[in-house]
This record gives structure tokens, C-alpha cells and sequence, in this order.
């Protein structure tokens, strides 16, 4: 009459017994990691605000040796990279396993009202085979941040670095036989003030590029310093606090770029080419705000013009974007993205600049308190002006971040880099593997 049932096995209650406590793990894990991105406002409400980047975890957080209001952060990594087509370049395809040691330095001293950051780095590549491709790159900058009165602020960066520009770049030339090496200087002086909802940021900044001169594989000589410049900005910025979410802006930055000689004709053996000095502005207007817990967006859109005193170099003129977002889909997951678009400088002869627009999208998730997976795409277009030459740009790629403790972090990066020109010489396809180790003193 009744049909009877056997007892379930014991590999059967095992194995329900794992995805119980496997369900418990990621739950309790989940909750935590929530409760460490998640704020309350001054109004003690539960607001979101932190992303998958942001958030800190107490026991990996690294510890720094202290004198008094000195805090002292030295580290040091060392990274092992293998590329298939280290000159970027479809028609010269070389693979290469590169090591780079990175020392880095950050000293910094914290008063209420006040903080300085002192930070030191030297990023070193040394090629198992092709040695002319070795680097040295260093950099030291200070940043001071002072609070004057309440809702008034200043503050100052200043920096120096020599580094190279990577085979890749825009100007890069396959006649080249190492990369091309440049000092950069950089000063920045920025003044905030605060009243209610109102505040106006307004700041000035100086940049200069110094190239060095490279070996070339047709020339004895490469001429690069016809490329030395100053470069001069001033930018002012008014916004309104609609609400505790909602802030609008607008923000122009006016600049002034100086070169120092004319370009280099190799037919003349002289600096008798064009003379790249210009003058230009750009104008924003937008909104920053969080119109949910768990979104934050920062959009602005407006005009940008780049006018150049050599009569035979065409101004630049267009729109200008500066867009970016954050979604945190779960309290262990964000989704980030953005676009930009602006006017660099170019040293193709014949081009007075191009225009590019960058964009990105990436998404960041933590498996676990100490393991963290991001995964990019990135497209850029660069339209040169005066020239048939434009540029489609992709990457994509993945960087898994594992912290063994509070000194030690171990990271594991792959990338595909892809650019599709115009001109046919300057395409290429380029995969890069790293394995890197981290250690915090």
C-alpha cells in the first residue's frame, strides 16, 4: 500500500552537505565584503559608495613605519613579462621575456589641516635578448595639500621624471634602433573654496618635454628635439551642489604651447620645417552625481579649439567630452566605464595634431577578501589633421590580484593590443603575459 523509500546514500548526503556549507562560505563572505563597501551618510542613511577598487580589507592592508607624523611606505616589485612583437610592429615581429624591478618610495606626513607626499619610483626593463631595448625610468614628485579656512584649499604637485616613449606611441618610427628617451617636468598649483553649495576651483600648470636624440637604424642620428616644448595651462571651475546627489559644473582651461625650434628637414640637414606653437581653450559643462546608492557618474560635454601661429598648420575644432561611471552591481562587483575625448601633439610631418577619442569599460570582482579579477576592453581613434592618416586602437585583457598577506601580493596580467591604421607599416597585433610579485616592507 505504501511504496517504501531507501535511506539516501552516503555519498548523497556528503555531497548535499558540501553545497550547504559551500552556499554558507560565499554568503558570509559576500556579507562581509558588503559591509566593509558600504558607508552611512549624515543623515544616517545606508549608502554604496565605494567600489570594488576602493574598498579595503583591515588584515591585508599594509602597515607603514612611523616617526612621529612620518609615515614611511617603501615596497618593491619585480615583474616577469614575455611579448610576442616588442617592436609593435606587423612587418619586424620579435617576441622578447623581459624583467623589470620596481623600487618605489612613498613618504608622507599627515596633519589635520595639513599633508605632504613625497614618492620616489625607478622602473627598470632589462631584455633577455634585444639589450638596445633596456630602460631606465625614474621619477620623484611632491604633493601638498593645505587646508587655509574652513571650505578653502590649496594645492601643489611638482614632478620630475626621465623615461622613454614606447614603441607604440603615435611618433614612433621603425628607423629608430632603441627607444626614444625624454625628461619630463611638471608643475601643478590648483585653489578650491567652498561656500554652501557654491565652490570655484581655479588653477594654473606647467609642463616641459625634453627628447633626446636616438641611434638610427638608416641615419647615424635621429633627430627627436625638434619635439622640446613648454606647455602652459590656466583652468577655472564654478559648480553647484543641486543635493546631497546632484552637482553641476562648468569648467574651461585655456592653454599655451611653445616649442623650441622649428621641426627637423632631413634634406636640409637643419631646423627649418614648420614651428608648432599654439594657443588653445576648452569649455565643459555637466553633472556629477549618484542618482542611486549604488551608481556614481561624472559627464561633462562642450567645444574644444586648437588654433597654431604657422599660417600653413590647420586649426583643430570639435567637441570635447570628459565622461566616466561607476556601477556597483553587487556589494563584490563594479562595472566601471568611460570616454574622452581632446587635442594632442603630433611630430608627423605635414599634421599640426590629431584628435582621440578614448574609451574604456572594465569590470572588477573579488572571489575572496584577498582575490580580486579585472577584466578591460579600451578602443581609441586618432584623426590626424592635414593628413590621410587615422588610427583605430583596441585592447583587451584580464590582471588577476591575489594578496598573501599584508606585505605580499602576488599579480597575473594578460593583454592583446591591436592598431589598424590608415598607413599599413604602423599596424600591428601584440600579446603580453606578466607574472608579478610584490613585497611591502
Amino acid at each position: 500500500m505504501f511504496q517504501k523509500f531507501s535511506k539516501p546514500s552516503v555519498r548523497l548526503r556528503v555531497a548535499a552537505f558540501a553545497l550547504i556549507l559551500l552556499y554558507k562560505l560565499v554568503s558570509v563572505s559576500g556579507m562581509a565584503l558588503a559591509q566593509e563597501t558600504v558607508e552611512t551618510d549624515h543623515l544616517g542613511e545606508t549608502r554604496q559608495t565605494k567600489t570594488v577598487d576602493e574598498s579595503r580589507i583591515f588584515e591585508y592592508e599594509r602597515l607603514s613605519m612611523r616617526a612621529g607624523a612620518w609615515q614611511f611606505y617603501p615596497d618593491i616589485s619585480t615583474e616577469l613579462q614575455f611579448s610576442d612583437n616588442i617592436f609593435y610592429s606587423d612587418n619586424v615581429k620579435e617576441s622578447d621575456i623581459i624583467t623589470v624591478i620596481e623600487p618605489t618610495l612613498r613618504v608622507s606626513y599627515n596633519r589635520p589641516d595639513q599633508i605632504v607626499d613625497l614618492f620616489v619610483k625607478s622602473r627598470n626593463g632589462i631584455y633577455a635578448d634585444n639589450t638596445a631595448e633596456n630602460y631606465s625610468n625614474n621619477m620623484v614628485s611632491v604633493n601638498f595639500n593645505q587646508e587655509v579656512s574652513r571650505g578653502f584649499d590649496i594645492r601643489a604637485k611638482s614632478s620630475y621624471s626621465r623615461a622613454h616613449k614606447d614603441r607604440n606611441s603615435e611618433d614612433s618610427l621603425e628607423s629608430i634602433a632603441e627607444p626614444t628617451r625624454y625628461t619630463h617636468y611638471n608643475t601643478i598649483l590648483d585653489l578650491t573654496y567652498q561656500k554652501g553649495r557654491y565652490g570655484i576651483t581655479t588653477g594654473i600648470e606647467w609642463q616641459h618635454y625634453s627628447f633626446s636624440n636616438t641611434d638610427g637604424v638608416i641615419m647615424a642620428t635621429v633627430i627627436n628635439n625638434d619635439r622640446d616644448r613648454d606647455e602652459w595651462y590656466a583652468r577655472l571651475g564654478l559648480q553647484y551642489d543641486i543635493n546631497r546627489d546632484y552637482q553641476a559644473f562648468v569648467k574651461t582651461e585655456i592653454n599655451r604651447i611653445d616649442y623650441e625650434r622649428p621641426d627637423y628637414i632631413v634634406a636640409s640637414a637643419d631646423y627649418v620645417g614648420v614651428k608648432r606653437d599654439s594657443s588653445g581653450f576648452n569649455i565643459l559643462a555637466g553633472a556629477r552625481f549618484n542618482p542611486t546608492p549604488l551608481i556614481r557618474a561624472d559627464l561633462g560635454i562642450g567645444y574644444l579649439e586648437q588654433s597654431y601661429d604657422d599660417p600653413s598648420l590647420d586649426g583643430i575644432d570639435g567637441i570635447a567630452i570628459e565622461a566616466s561611471a561607476d556601477w556597483n552591481i553587487s556589494p563584490i562587483t563594479t562595472v566601471s566605464a568611460g570616454l574622452y575625448r581632446s587635442v594632442k601633439e603630433t611630430a608627423a610631418t605635414g599634421s599640426s595634431g590629431f584628435v582621440s577619442t578614448q574609451s574604456y569599460i572594465r569590470l572588477a570582482h573579488k572571489f575572496r577578501r584577498n582575490m580580486k579579477l579585472s577584466v578591460f576592453s579600451e578602443y581609441e581613434t586618432n584623426s590626424y589633421e592635414q593628413i590621410t592618416r587615422d588610427d583605430d586602437i583596441s585592447g583587451i585583457g584580464f590582471a588577476l590580484n591575489y594578496k598573501l598577506n599584508r606585505s605580499t601580493g602576488m599579480i597575473f596580467e594578460y593583454r592583446y593590443d591591436r592598431r589598424d591604421s590608415s598607413i599599413k607599416a604602423l599596424d600591428y597585433t601584440r600579446s603580453l603575459f606578466t607574472v608579478s610579485l610584490k613585497y611591502q616592507f
